[in-house]
């Protein structure tokens, strides 16, 4: 992706967001975040770099843990992802169903260890 610049990748896949953090001056640290995409995938953007995460079928059975923001949930409300982090190399997480209040229950940090976490920073 060395490419596509940081400010590219946001205005192609979120134009919206991209005019929130994009001043004239641009932004003053990386972008941070955790986005929906298609058929239930999820990105987690750091900077310019991206990593797409896949959800896989529920079939928990007992409760978890969110590894972003640390809340404990039913199997029916947890979802697992598997994110590619190399060539035949995966790293699983779970997450909250419901994204959105996930990342309000969530701080930077603990979205900025999940990055580290996937080896997004180096």
């Amino acid at each position: 992706m060395s490419d596509h610049t940081e400010r590219e990748l946001l205005f192609e896949l979120f134009p919206e967001t991209a005019r929130k953090l994009y001043s004239e001056q641009g932004p003053s640290s990386p972008t941070l975040g955790l986005y929906a995409v298609e058929a239930g995938k999820l990105a987690l953007v750091y900077g310019d770099r991206l990593l797409e995460l896949e959800p896989l079928e529920k079939h928990a059975k007992h409760a978890v843990m969110c590894d972003l923001c640390h809340t404990t949930l039913s199997r029916l409300d947890a979802v697992f992802y598997r994110a590619r982090i190399g060539e035949g190399l995966y790293q699983y997480i779970s997450l909250c169903e419901r994204t959105a209040g996930c990342l309000g229950r969530t701080t930077r940090d603990r979205l900025q260890h999940l990055v580290e976490r996937l080896g997004l920073v180096h």
